[in-house]
C-alpha cells in the first residue's frame, strides 16, 4: 500500500490510556503511541488422554474408553486409572469448555456402527454424540467429535464409544480431550 495515496482527513480517535490487562487488545502509552496489549488467558484447564494400547469391546454395548496415557494435563484434572478415566473440573474453574473425542474401528460390517459417546457425571449427556454407518463390509471407519458444555465445580466428562461389529478400538487413533474457554 502507497502511504502517499491514503488521505486520511483530520480525524483523530483519543483512546485512554491501557494498561495492558487481559480486558483490552489496544493500548496506548498516552502520548498517541498504540501497541497491542497481552490477550490474556490460557485455555486451561486442559487435557488429552488417549488408549496406551488397542482396546477391546462388546457389540452395540458403550464402553469406557481406557484412556491410560496422558498427553498432558495442565491442571491434573484427569484422571486415569481403571474404571476412571474422566476429566473432573478443578475447584474455581467452572464455565464453558470444548471437548473433543477421535477412534478407529477397522473392517466394520456393511451397514454396521460406531458411535463416540460422552458422559457427563456418569450419564450419557446425548449432547456432542457422533454416530457414522459403514458403507461397505471391510472399511475401516474413523470418527471424531467436538461439542461445547458449560460445566461446574466437580462436574465430570467420560468418553464411551460403542461398536455394532469389529474387534478392537485402535490406540493410535483413540483420543479425548478438552479446554476451558477464555472468558468463563
Amino acid at each position: 500500500i502507497r502511504t502517499d495515496a491514503l488521505d486520511f482527513g483530520t480525524t483523530t480517535m483519543t483512546l485512554p490510556t491501557g494498561d495492558g490487562s487481559a480486558n483490552q487488545f489496544i493500548k496506548t502509552d498516552g502520548s498517541g503511541t498504540l501497541s497491542f496489549a497481552a490477550a490474556g488467558g490460557d485455555l486451561t484447564p486442559s487435557f488429552c488422554a488417549k488408549l496406551s494400547s488397542n482396546q477391546s469391546f462388546t457389540d452395540d454395548t458403550a464402553t469406557l474408553a481406557a484412556l491410560a496415557t496422558e498427553l498432558w494435563d495442565t491442571d491434573s484434572a484427569f484422571t486415569n486409572t481403571a474404571s476412571n478415566y474422566k476429566f473432573t473440573v478443578p475447584t474455581g474453574e467452572g464455565g464453558n469448555y470444548c471437548f473433543w473425542a477421535a477412534t478407529n474401528i477397522g473392517a466394520l460390517g456393511d451397514g454396521e456402527e460406531i458411535q463416540l459417546l460422552f458422559y457427563k457425571n456418569g450419564s450419557n449427556d446425548a449432547v456432542g454424540n457422533t454416530r457414522v454407518w459403514s458403507a461397505a463390509s471391510g472399511v475401516g471407519v474413523y470418527i471424531n467429535a467436538m461439542f461445547f458444555k458449560v460445566l461446574a465445580e466437580d462436574d465430570y466428562m467420560q468418553l464411551y464409544i460403542s461398536a455394532s461389529d469389529g474387534n478392537h478400538f485402535d490406540a493410535s487413533m483413540t483420543q479425548f480431550g478438552g479446554f476451558k474457554l477464555l472468558g468463563t
